[in-house]
């Protein structure tokens, strides 16, 4: 029984004497070296934590959409039918083709009456300018026409406004026979004179079906 208790004394001893005086070569107690082995890091700094990567939906853009995004589509149909009821107050305009830039301007063909249309024009102070005004003076009583503006879409409401500040005179149609002969006496050189005497420059003049289209820079 003395020899068993001695024996143990001695072996917590030697335990002891591992633990507390063995070195590595790299400045590392054996016990810890042993600990690391079998996986257990005994230092006291945490690792840093490495975020997760945002999940990816193929095309690279999902962390710059927030959470509560909702997704809006509307088609022409539907945009059609809503800037019809924008403008039938206040611009009663009969619309052809319509299509929409990338800022957000929406470009429309359409028809209407002269003298309704050149008031609806007064109201944008910017839209119409001294050619195109001369040429509605000339025009029939019904023209064709296309203009642009900003649209303002409200998906909540499910309306769209109309800015006449915004509004430009994209090009006008008028018939050949109600321009001045003095406009079809020449070529094209002397039209581009006559309208920059107007401080305007036609982007384009071209003549079919009876009618000469006026394209406004």
């Amino acid at each position: 029984m003395l020899i068993f208790l001695m024996v143990l004394v001695l072996s917590v001893l030697l335990i002891a004497v591992l633990f507390s005086s063995v070195k590595s070569t790299d400045g590392g107690t054996l016990l810890t070296e042993l600990l690391e082995k079998v996986g257990f890091s005994m230092s006291e700094e945490p690792e840093a934590s490495v975020p997760d990567e945002a999940p990816q939906d193929g095309d690279g853009l999902t962390d710059l959409v927030p959470d509560d995004a909702i997704r809006i589509e509307i088609t022409e149909e539907k945009l059609r039918e809503l800037l019809e009821d924008a403008m039938a107050e206040r611009f009663p305009l009969t619309l052809g083709s319509l299509s929409l830039r990338a800022d957000g301007t929406m470009e429309v063909d359409g028809r209407a009456e002269r003298d309704r249309f050149l008031e609806i024009m007064d109201s944008a102070e910017t839209a119409l300018g001294a050619l195109e005004r001369m040429a509605l003076q000339l025009a029939p009583e019904e023209i064709t026409f296309s203009v642009s503006f900003l649209l303002d879409y409200d998906a909540a409401a499910g309306t769209i406004t109309l800015d006449p500040q915004t509004m430009t005179v994209e090009r006008l149609d008028l018939p050949v026979s109600y321009l001045p002969d003095a406009w079809m006496s020449g070529a094209n050189r002397a039209l581009t004179d006559y309208f920059a005497s107007y401080g305007r420059a036609p982007a384009g003049i071209s003549v079919y079906d009876g009618y000469l289209h006026l394209y406004f820079e």
